[in-house]
C-alpha cells in the first residue's frame, strides 16, 4: 500500500537520475543502453498541416494591407480583367470587394501589386526606347513661331484678368454667379425651326450672335438669323452627310467666312458672299472628318479624322501643315483654347490628349473615361486635372461647352433628349431644358451669352433665351457706382421736395464744419494758447459758412465797437447760428462768456478754452461770483471787452427773455460802457420748430449806442438791465419786420450781355419790375429781378426814384441819384444841409412819395 501511494512522477526522476549517472560513469549496469563512436544523419520531418496555417496566416495579412477601389464599378471592371464573374447570386457590394481581395491575396504579391496600378505586364522589349522626331517643313516652323507670337501676350492678358478676379472680394463674386444662375432659371425655349429634311447633327453661332449655322446628314448647311431663325443662305457642296459646320472667329459683317464638313473626308471654307467654296481639302478621304475647329487666331483650321489623327491646315498658304497622330482610335472631336496655344482632342479610345502647338508635344493625357470621347471643350481658368465627374445623363452625351462670355455656367447635351445646365465651380444641377422629340445632336452658347442653340435628331433647331435680358456684364463695383448714383438721385429730389432734409442736412453739415474746424483750431492754438486773437481763425471759418449757405448780412452801428477801452457786450441769443453774425462783427481783444459745460464738448471745448473763452457755471451762484470777480479784474487790467448772451439760454420765440443780472452788475463795478447788439429775427429763413433752413437768409445785426454806467451803483443794476432789454426788444421788433417785409430772393446771377439779349437795358431799376404785372407781363418779373438795380435816391434836398418820369421835375432843385445796391429813400435837408427828416421805401408807392414831397417841398 505504501509503494502504491508513492508519487510517480518522484518514482520517474529517481529513476532518471539514475540512469543518467550510470551512463555518466561507464558502468554496466546501465540496462538497454548502447554507446558507439558512429554518427548518423535523421530524416527532417515536416508537419504538412502547419505549413498550409502558415501560408493562411500569411495570405490574410497581405490581404489586409491591401488598398482597394470602394468604387464598386472598379471593383467590377477588376473581377472582369481577372476573368472572375463580375457578380455571384445574392452577392451585395462589400461582399464582391472581399470576393476581389481574397482572389488577389491568392496570387503572387507583385502581380496582385500590378494589378491594382493598372499596369500593363512588363515586356522585354527588343530595342532602346527613345525619342525620334522627324524634319517638319517650313511652313510648320513658321506657323508654330506665328502660334508663339499670337498666344504669348493672349496668356499674359488672361492671367492678368484672372489675378484681378481673385482679388475681387468672395461676397462679390458670389453676387455675380447668384446673377448668374438667376439668369440660367428663367431660360425658355424661344423659337424652334425645322432645319434639314434630315437629322440636324451641329449648329454654331456666329461671333456677333446674329447668326447660326446649322449642319444636317442630307449634306446641306444652313445660315439662319437670330432670333426669327429665318434662312439667310444655303451652302450646298456636300454630296454625302455633313458632320460639323463652324464659323471663322474673325467677322466682317461684308465677308463672314464658315467651315464645314462630311462622311467622305472632305473640309470646305465657304463666304457668305460667294455660292461655290473658297477652299475644298480632301486629305483625309476617303475617312470621315467628324469635327473641326477654327484657330483663335482664323489663321488655322484643325479638323479630325477616323483615320486615328488630326490635321492642322494653314489657310494663308492654302497647306496641310501638320498631320498629327497619337490616338489608338478616330479622333471624334477637337477644341482650341482661348489663347490659341494648345489644342484639345477626344477619341473613341476613351483618352483626351493636349497638345502644345508650339511645339508639337502632347503636354497632358486624359485617362478618366471608360468609353469614347464625343465631345471636348476648354475652361476659361484652363484646370490641368480631373476636378469632378458629373453623372449627368441618361444616355451617352453628345455636346459639352462653356459659357466663355460670363464662365458662370456649363452645358451637355444628350440623346436622352435633354440639355442640362450645371454651375461653375460646384457642378450643381441648375436648369433642364426639354423639348426636343429625339436625341440632341449638339448644343452651343452664343459669344454673348444671350442664347442658347441645340439641334437634333428630330429635324429641328432650337433657340433658347431668358425671359428677360441678363445683367452679367455689371461687374461688382458697377452697382457700388449705380447704388451712389441712386442716392444722389434720390438725394437731389428729397432736397427739392422736403424741407425737412433740407434743415437736417444743413444742420448736419453746419456742425460737422464746426467739429472739423475745433480740431484744426486745437492744434493751431497750441502755439499761442489762451489768446484772444485767436478767434481769427475762427472767424475766417464762418466767413466760409455764410458764403456756403448763402446768408446776407447787413452791419449797423459796427462803429461802437471800435473802441479801445473796455466793453461789456450784450446780444440776443436765438439759435447756435448766432455764432456767424457774432463772427461778422467780433471786435479785437473780445471774449465770450459761455456756460461751463461747452467745457466739455470735445474739441470745441478744447477750441473754447485755447481762444480765452470765459466759462460760468449757471447752476452755482458761489462759483458764478468768483468768475465774475476775477473777470473783472482781467477785463479792466487787460481792456478786453466782454461778450454776454444776457437772457441765459436760447429764445426760439419772438422776442426777448427775462435778461441776468449778471453782465450788468460786472458792468457797474467796472465802471464800464454797456454795447447792447440785436439780431433780428431768423424766421425768414430758419426755424428748429418747423424744421426749415432756407437759403438766401437775411439778417440784420444793428449795434445800438454804449450805455454809460459811470455812477451807477449795484442797486440800479435790475433799472439798468430792463431799460436795456427795453431798448434791444424794440430794437428786434423793428429790424425784424424790416427783414420780414423785404423780399428775400436767392437770384442767379446773370451777364448784362444775357439781359441784354432777352430785352431788358442796363439801367433797369428793379421798382419798375413790380408794374410788370399791370400790363398782363407778370411772367416776366422773375426774369426782370434778375437784370435789375435796386435804386436809392439820396442827395442835397430830397432822395426818391422814377423811372422813365417827368415827376422829378415839378420840384425845383429836386435831384435824383442811383445807386446799385441800395434801398431807396427820401430824405429831407435844410440849409445847413442836416438831415430833417427822412422817409424809407420799403414798398414802392407813387401816390405816398408824391404826397411826402408836396407837403414839405415847395414846387
Amino acid at each position: 500500500m505504501e509503494n502504491s501511494s508513492e508519487d510517480p512522477a518522484k518514482k520517474t526522476l529517481a529513476r532518471l537520475n539514475q540512469l543518467t549517472s550510470i551512463a555518466t560513469a561507464g558502468s554496466s549496469e546501465a540496462p538497454n543502453i548502447f554507446k558507439t563512436d558512429e554518427h548518423y544523419t535523421l530524416e527532417s520531418t515536416t508537419d504538412s498541416t502547419r505549413e498550409i496555417m502558415l501560408a493562411e496566416f500569411q495570405r490574410r495579412k497581405r490581404a489586409r494591407m491591401m488598398t482597394l477601389p470602394t468604387d464598386d464599378y472598379e471593383v467590377k471592371a477588376l473581377l472582369r480583367q481577372l476573368g472572375h464573374p463580375i457578380c455571384l447570386f445574392g452577392e451585395d457590394k462589400p461582399d464582391r470587394r472581399e470576393r476581389l481581395r481574397k482572389i488577389l491575396s491568392l496570387m503572387a504579391e507583385e502581380e496582385a501589386h500590378r494589378i491594382l496600378r493598372r499596369e500593363e505586364p512588363a515586356v522585354e522589349s527588343q530595342e532602346d526606347e527613345t525619342t525620334w522626331y522627324h524634319e517638319g517643313s517650313e511652313a510648320l516652323k513658321s506657323a508654330r513661331i506665328f502660334i508663339a507670337q499670337y498666344s504669348l501676350p493672349r496668356a499674359k492678358e488672361r492671367l492678368l484678368k484672372a489675378r484681378e478676379q481673385k482679388n475681387i472680394p468672395g461676397q462679390e463674386r458670389a453676387i455675380r454667379l447668384q446673377e448668374t444662375h438667376k439668369w440660367i432659371s428663367t431660360v425658355t425655349n424661344f423659337s424652334s425651326q425645322i432645319g434639314d429634311v434630315r437629322p440636324v447633327v451641329y449648329c454654331d453661332f456666329s461671333p456677333d450672335s446674329k447668326f447660326i449655322a446649322t449642319a444636317g446628314w442630307s449634306g446641306l448647311c444652313k445660315i439662319w438669323s437670330v432670333p426669327d431663325c429665318k434662312l439667310v443662305k444655303e451652302l450646298r457642296g456636300h454630296s454625302v452627310s455633313a458632320c460639323c459646320v463652324r464659323f471663322h472667329p474673325k467677322y466682317e459683317e461684308n465677308h463672314m467666312l464658315i467651315g464645314s464638313c462630311d462622311q467622305e473626308g472632305r473640309v470646305k471654307l465657304w463666304s457668305m458672299n460667294e455660292e461655290k467654296p473658297l477652299l475644298d481639302i480632301d486629305d483625309c478621304a476617303p475617312y470621315r472628318v467628324s469635327r473641326l475647329a477654327f484657330h483663335p487666331s482664323g489663321r488655322f483650321i484643325a479638323y479630325t479624322c477616323f483615320d486615328c489623327s488630326w490635321r492642322l491646315y494653314d489657310v494663308e498658304v492654302k497647306q496641310e501643315i501638320l498631320y498629327q497622330e497619337g490616338h489608338s482610335k478616330s479622333v471624334y472631336d477637337i477644341a482650341f483654347q482661348c489663347d490659341g496655344s494648345v489644342a484639345l482632342t477626344g477619341g473613341l479610345d476613351a483618352y483626351g490628349r493636349v497638345w502644345d502647338l508650339r511645339t508639337g508635344r502632347c503636354v497632358m493625357f486624359l485617362e478618366s473615361h471608360q468609353r469614347s470621347i464625343l465631345t471636348v471643350d476648354f475652361l476659361p481658368n484652363g484646370m490641368r486635372r480631373c476636378i469632378y465627374t458629373l453623372p449627368a445623363h441618361n444616355s451617352l452625351v453628345s455636346k459639352v461647352c462653356i459659357d466663355t462670355a460670363h464662365g458662370g455656367y456649363l452645358l451637355t447635351g444628350s440623346y436622352d433628349c435633354t440639355i442640362k445646365l450645371w454651375t461653375n465651380p460646384g457642378w450643381q444641377p441648375l436648369k433642364t431644358l426639354q423639348g426636343h422629340e429625339s436625341k440632341v445632336m449638339c448644343a452651343s452658347i452664343s459669344p454673348d451669352g444671350n442664347w442658347i442653340a441645340s439641334s437634333s435628331y428630330d429635324r429641328t433647331f432650337k433657340l433658347w433665351a431668358p425671359e428677360s435680358p441678363p445683367h452679367f456684364s455689371m461687374l461688382p463695383m458697377d452697382y457700388f457706382w449705380s447704388l451712389l448714383l441712386f442716392v444722389l438721385s434720390a438725394t437731389v429730389v428729397i432736397w427739392q421736395l422736403s424741407s425737412t432734409y433740407r434743415y437736417i442736412v444743413k444742420m448736419t453739415v453746419y456742425y460737422s464744419i464746426l467739429s472739423t474746424a475745433s480740431v484744426f483750431i486745437t492744434i493751431m492754438a497750441l502755439a499761442r494758447p489762451m489768446n484772444l486773437r485767436n478767434f481769427q481763425m475762427v472767424r475766417y471759418v464762418l466767413y466760409w459758412v455764410e458764403r456756403l449757405y448763402q446768408l446776407k448780412i447787413i452791419v449797423r452801428g459796427a462803429s461802437h465797437l471800435e473802441s479801445s477801452q473796455p466793453l461789456i457786450v450784450v446780444c440776443n441769443h436765438q439759435s447756435s447760428l448766432d455764432i456767424i453774425p457774432m463772427m461778422r462783427i467780433w471786435p479785437e481783444r473780445c471774449a465770450p462768456l459761455a456756460k461751463k459745460s461747452l467745457k466739455y464738448m470735445g474739441f470745441f471745448g478744447i477750441a473754447s478754452i485755447l481762444c480765452g473763452c470765459v466759462f460760468i457755471d449757471r447752476f452755482d451762484k458761489n462759483n458764478a461770483r468768483k468768475v465774475i470777480s476775477s473777470t473783472l479784474k482781467h477785463i479792466i487790467e487787460q481792456k478786453i471787452k466782454l461778450w454776454v448772451f444776457p437772457e441765459g439760454t436760447r429764445n426760439r420765440d419772438s422776442g426777448l427773455l427775462p435778461f441776468k443780472k449778471g453782465a450788468f452788475y460786472l458792468a457797474i463795478q467796472a465802471q464800464i460802457p454797456i454795447v447792447p447788439v440785436v439780431f433780428s429775427s431768423y424766421r425768414n429763413f430758419y426755424s428748429k420748430l418747423e424744421r426749415r433752413f432756407d437759403s438766401g437768409g437775411l439778417i440784420i445785426v444793428e449795434v445800438l449806442p454804449p450805455i454809460d454806467t459811470t455812477g451807477s451803483d449795484e442797486n440800479q443794476v435790475a433799472v439798468l438791465a430792463e431799460s436795456t432789454r427795453l431798448k434791444m426788444l424794440e430794437t428786434f421788433s423793428t429790424i425784424s419786420e424790416e427783414v420780414s417785409e423785404l423780399a428775400v430772393q436767392v437770384i442767379i446771377s446773370v451777364s448784362p450781355d444775357d439781359c441784354k439779349a432777352v430785352g431788358f437795358t442796363p439801367n433797369l431799376v428793379c421798382s419798375s419790375c413790380s408794374e410788370l404785372s399791370q400790363y398782363g407781363l407778370k411772367e416776366l418779373e422773375p426774369n426782370c429781378r434778375q437784370c435789375c438795380a435796386k435804386d436809392e435816391l439820396y442827395d442835397a434836398i430830397n432822395q426818391v426814384t422814377f423811372v422813365k418820369s417827368e415827376k422829378p421835375k415839378e420840384w425845383p432843385g429836386f435831384r435824383v441819384r442811383y445807386e446799385r445796391g441800395a434801398n431807396p429813400v427820401i430824405k429831407l435837408f435844410n440849409e445847413k444841409k442836416e438831415v430833417v427828416e427822412t422817409l424809407g421805401i420799403d414798398k414802392w408807392n407813387t401816390d405816398t412819395i408824391v404826397e411826402f414831397l408836396n407837403e414839405r417841398v415847395e414846387k
